[in-house]
């Protein structure tokens, strides 16, 4: 893989959070069984999708317009 590849880039629950400024707490909540965030494996290790938790924080355009972000 690339490194400008990120399509395919999985993070830790650590670097998750890390990347969005949340809580690991609250990437694990988002985990299934909730359903917001898909959960892989990479050995002993959880893994979430890069551009799903991008896509997951993203402030949608209808919360922008009406002030929410």
């Amino acid at each position: 893989m690339k490194s400008t590849d990120t399509a395919n880039e999985f993070l830790t629950v650590d670097g998750a959070a890390q990347l969005v400024g949340m809580s690991h707490w609250t990437i694990r909540r988002w985990l299934e069984p909730s359903g917001k965030l898909t959960r892989y494996r990479a050995g002993s290790r959880i893994v979430v999708s890069r551009s799903e938790l991008l896509e997951l924080v993203k402030p949608k355009k209808e919360e922008i317009q009406n002030g929410r972000s």
